[in-house]
């Protein structure tokens, strides 16, 4: 935990540390005043969002899990698609499997994207 002088002098980034007297003793020793000092900046104007599924996809890695699974899974690849909010939650052996599940993920939607364009160009004709 950063002390209350270290945060006024920009060491922790993201909030804002306001009325904070600067004749009070020991304040670089006081958390809880601190902490209740702090407030969260607002979020930035320039966000977008998806504007198609599979656009942007968020997700995280979770475990090692205290009990492996029957498959000896140790980790489950958590994402959220941005668009839809639809959710996978693809099971691991080891962390450094995420990118091959991801590709194979990406290949996936890649041919379902080329099917839907296929078929709206075959009921067109």
């Amino acid at each position: 935990m950063k002390t209350v002088m270290e945060m006024e002098k920009g060491a922790v980034t993201g909030m804002v540390l306001k009325d904070v007297p600067n004749d009070i003793p020991n304040l670089d020793s006081c958390i809880t005043y601190a902490l209740t000092k702090l407030k969260h900046l607002p979020f930035k104007k320039g966000r977008t969002r998806a504007t198609e599924p599979l656009q942007v996809i968020h997700g995280d890695i979770v475990g090692p899990m205290p009990e492996e699974s029957i498959a000896k899974k140790h980790y489950a690849l958590l994402l959220v698609d941005g668009y839809s909010r639809a959710s996978w939650a693809l099971f691991l052996r080891y962390k450094s499997d995420a990118p091959v599940e991801l590709q194979k993920l990406d290949q996936a939607s890649t041919e379902a994207k080329r099917k839907k364009y296929q078929n709206r160009h075959v009921r067109q004709r």
